[in-house]
């Protein structure tokens, strides 16, 4: 149908632009040079008579909209309104015979006012207002043989005429007729076209979620992608109608949207640097930790994200939560401690995130986390010229860690673990519980467990050179139905009392004493001092068959053994097991 009133009513009543279903097909009439010719009421492109491809249109800016000229012409089709930018109608003044240059479409109607000079304009220039209207004094310039070639608009009876170069760019005002000066028109129609083929819709709204990251967080999902992959692939070649578009974009939309992460265990790398991971490490002045990127995927890279009900997130790594920022003074490094501060986890491309403070509106400043340097900072999406703050997420549940194991009798393999996640291994693990007996003498006694919980002291215990470590599905805290005299750190520190450590003293494996001022390693379990206080070392009960009990139940024939259950020949000094009974020599 041809244009009527109605669609300009649905624009004034803020219906927006067209729906993706309606497609323009524009019409432009003859040129009109005249100014008897011009009709009110009547819809018309307005160009530069002596530079035919400079078109007036115009533009909405914060400040009010400005009109404008510009080298692209109309184009034949539309899928949305925005050849309206175009059109220009002129009222007449019927008392004196002036002319109004009126813009039907923008806002609820608006005039062009009066000119003034374009070099003494400034921003932003000539600006449209329903209460500013002006009327041109309209005459008609004619070639040699006296026909109209164009039409001017004069400022009353001054040397002002709306011009188009004197502020190239923007419509202004000139004091001089000629070039530039002279107008001319086209009617322009448009007629509504009912789509039948939405593939191109279809492509626009969906097409990177078929290409892009399938599988991952805030991306199409596998399973989806598997299922309807042919079915979209087919779409393409063949077309689609309306509601095949509007179902599968809805479908689209709703498989991405429940495809964020849970709580639970995950590797942050970044989307730019991949071999950059989110990670945690001790600060510059050694009193905290903060995010880093760290390029080892270590104990420190498993990332536990914690959801929040209004879908924000708290990030923690090392058993430690991020913050906003360290302080002023820090450029924005994020320190890690015990309060959790809100993270927004926002997707850009398919599958690939911005994580900023959810309580940072300015984002353009500061707010997202960013791996231009190894240790994190807060920095804004202005100052993100190297895609630094763009990052993926995928499972960290299921990834696996080799352990060294330490022996000092290549038969038997031990090794402490503090880790700041919930794990499995494939070797024995145990807490320790610390007991004296009648005699005085201390041992660590070993209760096996399952699974290794978040910051969990345990000792491993095997008969290889390695333990395989694999990250549970969940987060686990330790319970307190055994008492474990097993603490630990996550980073390299220096004790500041005298502690125990695993070690063996004359083949014997146990805990030993080890010197204030040493350094605790990164992720190892130890006792402090005061589970023993006055013992040297503790000894490990190593169990049923080779250890301590083993060699309690060995009284036949007055053998002698050690605390780890082997039979002795020679006696030097030492606790000793003869008849059942603890010796010591």
């Amino acid at each position: 149908m041809k244009k009527t009133l109605l669609l300009a009513a649905a624009l004034v009543m803020g219906l927006g632009s067209a729906n993706a279903e309606t497609e323009y097909t524009i019409t432009l009439g003859n040129a009109i040079t005249q100014n008897a010719s011009l009709a009110e009421n009547t819809d018309y492109i307005m160009y530069d008579a002596a530079n035919p491809t400079s078109y007036v249109i115009t533009e909405a800016l914060t400040t009010g909209t400005t009109v404008l000229t510009t080298t692209t012409a109309p184009s034949a089709t539309y899928t949305n309104e925005d050849f309206k930018k175009y059109i220009v109608q002129v009222k007449k003044n019927s008392d004196d015979g002036t002319f109004y240059i009126y813009f039907p479409y923008v806002g609820e109607g608006e005039y062009l006012p009066q000119v003034a000079q374009g070099s003494d304009q400034t921003d932003p220039y000539t600006t449209v207002a329903e209460s500013s209207a002006y009327g041109y004094t309209v005459s008609d310039v004619t070639d040699t043989n006296g026909k109209a070639i164009a039409v001017l608009f004069q400022v009353g009876t001054t040397s002002m005429w709306v011009n188009s170069y004197a502020k190239k760019g923007y419509l202004s005002g000139n004091n001089g007729n000629g070039a530039y000066s002279r107008w001319s028109f086209k009617a322009i129609t448009w007629t509504e076209n009912e789509k039948t083929d939405y593939s191109e819709e279809l492509k626009a709204a969906v097409g990177n979620y078929f290409t892009t990251n399938v599988g991952s967080y805030y991306a199409m999902s596998q399973t989806y992608y598997n299922t309807n992959k042919s079915t979209y692939d087919g779409y393409l070649e063949k077309g689609c109608t309306k509601d095949e578009y509007t179902a599968m974009k809805a479908a689209v939309e709703a498989d991405v949207a429940k495809n964020v992460p849970a709580t639970g265990y995950y590797r942050i790398y970044n989307n730019q640097e991949n071999g950059r991971y989110l990670g945690a490490a001790l600060n510059t002045n050694g009193d905290g930790q903060w995010l880093v990127y760290t390029t080892n995927t270590d104990y420190s890279s498993v990332i536990y994200l914690e959801k929040n009900e209004d879908g924000t997130y708290n990030i923690r790594a090392n058993g430690l939560y991020a913050g906003t920022k360290s302080s002023d003074s820090d450029n924005n490094t994020v320190a890690l401690g015990g309060t959790a501060t809100k993270y927004a986890i926002t997707a850009g491309a398919p599958g690939v995130v911005r994580i900023g403070v959810s309580t940072i509106t300015d984002v353009g400043n500061k707010g997202f986390i960013n791996a231009a340097n190894a240790q994190i900072r807060l920095w804004g999406a202005n100052y993100d010229t190297n895609g630094l703050s763009f990052w993926r997420i995928k499972d960290a549940a299921g990834d696996k860690f080799s352990v060294t194991m330490n022996t000092v009798d290549n038969s038997n393999y031990y090794a402490t673990l503090y880790i700041p996640f919930t794990a499995t291994t494939d070797v024995t693990a145990s807490t320790i519980s610390v007991n004296k007996d009648e005699e005085g003498n201390y041992t660590a006694d070993p209760t096996d467990i399952k699974t290794i919980c978040t910051g969990q002291g345990v000792l491993l215990s095997g008969t290889s050179a390695t333990a395989t470590l694999t990250v549970a599905s969940s987060d686990q805290t330790s319970s307190s139905e055994s008492a474990n005299a097993l603490v630990g750190t996550y980073v390299d520190v220096k004790s500041t009392e005298d502690t125990y450590v695993f070690s063996a003293v004359d083949n014997k494996v146990g805990f030993y004493n080890y010197t204030s001022g040493s350094t605790l390693g990164a992720y190892k379990a130890y006792m402090p001092k005061s589970v023993a206080s006055d013992a040297r070392g503790i000894i490990l009960n190593v169990g049923e068959t080779t250890g301590i009990n083993a060699a309690q139940k060995a009284v036949e024939n007055g053998k002698v053994y050690d605390l780890q259950g082997r039979e002795v020949k020679t006696m030097h000094r030492g606790i000793y097991i003869i008849n059942g009974k603890k010796v010591v020599k």
